[in-house]
């Protein structure tokens, strides 16, 4: 497992903030990377280069939580004891979802079809 990690050199300010994480992915198929940027308030306090990204689906046991984790930690700093969770108040999450462009959207139905056959080939 591969993880890659982008953070900012300053903690939060004190109070509320709103927090933007852009992915900027660099297309051409699956698990491909891109660059990661956190704002922090509008303003950029972070950016980073991502090399791959989850090809098709997440096991059943990690998913999209929001302010913990019961399994594997965002970071190796917090630890070794789950659940993992954030002590502070999130008020809302945004998920924001871009359109892909058609040709990487035929280039990814593509691949599915492919490692679909690859694994029942294996099964």
């Amino acid at each position: 497992m591969k993880r890659s990690t982008i953070a900012a050199k300053n903690p939060l300010p004190a109070g509320k903030a709103t927090i933007r994480f852009d992915f900027a992915y660099d297309g051409g198929g699956l698990a491909k990377g891109g660059m990661g940027t956190i704002f922090v308030n509008g303003k950029k306090v972070a950016k980073g280069r991502i090399d791959r990204t989850q090809p098709m689906a997440f096991s059943g046991d990690e998913g999209a939580d929001v302010g913990q984790d019961g399994e594997t930690p965002v970071t190796e700093d917090y630890g070794i004891k789950a659940p993992y969770r954030f002590t502070g108040k999130i008020g809302k999450v945004t998920i924001d979802v871009k359109e892909m462009m058609k040709a990487e959207k035929e280039q990814e139905n593509k691949l599915r079809i492919e490692t679909a056959y690859k694994k029942a080939m294996s099964d």
